[in-house]
């Protein structure tokens, strides 16, 4: 079965696919419908507390640096952030440093395509070392954060909400707490000598 998503929809719709496939229609549908209850609740919290979007980037390559494409834009979206610098539903291309400086998010989230927390940390002094990196209101805040690839880049349905639900604890975590099972999926750059 071709299954070539661009969006969070799609990846949703080749879920039901996969399903119909294993005559597993049924299942599909009360699948996806508790993971719509987790983004309905995030929304509405956000709605809620009236909560603004943050200005956020998703950075899926470090050197050199590239935005977010497909259905990541959407992950960003429902966790509560807006990312200007990204491609919704394309690929994720090349983005000049003095562009993302200009863009100045207030949360950084750095998730590399097939890197783990580990591997990305041997990378991202090509982060730190750039001209006026520390200007970032991301680093001042420290709102810069590394994730690991698989909660962004592999179109799962359940990973990619797990995603989201990461993402609005990085977003709002007055509002939202990381879930247990994500809490070593993700590390503040602050605490990077903690974990080494």
């Amino acid at each position: 079965i071709p299954l070539t998503p661009n969006n969070l929809t799609d990846v949703f719709t080749t879920a039901i696919v996969i399903a119909k496939a294993l005559g597993k229609e049924e299942a599909a549908y009360k699948y996806l419908a508790g993971l719509q209850h987790t983004i309905d609740f995030i929304i509405d919290e956000m709605r809620r507390t009236r909560a603004l979007p943050k200005r956020v980037m998703l950075m899926e390559w470090i050197e050199p640096i590239y935005n977010c494409g497909h259905w990541i834009p959407h992950q960003v979206a429902y966790a509560g952030g807006i990312d200007m610098l990204a491609n919704p539903g394309g690929d994720s291309i090349v983005t000049p440093w003095e562009k993302v400086l200009r863009y100045n998010p207030e949360v950084l989230v750095i998730a590399p395509c097939g890197f783990e927390i580990k591997r990305t940390m041997e990378e991202l002094h090509l982060l730190t070392e750039k001209p006026r990196w520390s200007n970032m209101t991301a680093v001042q805040e420290q709102a810069v954060f590394i994730a690991d690839y698989d909660l962004f880049t592999q179109p799962s349905a359940g990973t990619l909400v797990d995603g989201i639900q990461l993402l609005a604890a990085l977003f709002n975590p007055h509002l939202f707490k990381v879930p247990i099972h994500l809490q070593h999926k993700y590390l503040n750059i602050q605490n990077v000598a903690a974990f080494v």
